[in-house]
């Protein structure tokens, strides 16, 4: 039988960078389309108008998401270079000894 705590522990260790970029994109996925799709019917009754702002409120979406994407991966590359880097040094020092 699978130890429930061991599990999430391991699941954490191994994923939890990309279990939080999934969660921040599913969270900001639906807040954007349940709020941007209300407040788009309040100000337009126009089917073509509605249809064309809803294509640009998409590529908007899409724009905003893959700059916070690129954002959260250069951060988390930048921590992980400074960790690379602590060790690179911390193995030249111990070699010195």
């Amino acid at each position: 039988m699978i130890n429930l705590s061991s599990f999430l522990t391991n699941f954490k260790k191994k994923y939890s960078f990309a279990f939080r970029i999934t969660l921040i994109y599913i969270v900001l996925g639906v807040l954007w389309i349940l709020f941007s799709d209300r407040f788009m019917f309040l100000l337009f009754k126009d089917t073509h108008t509605l249809n064309l702002v809803s294509t640009y409120k998409g590529w908007f979406y899409v724009l905003l998401t893959g700059w916070l994407l690129f954002l959260l991966v250069r951060r988390e590359m930048n921590k992980r270079n400074a960790i690379e880097a602590q060790l690179i040094e911390a193995r030249e020092k111990s070699g010195r000894i």
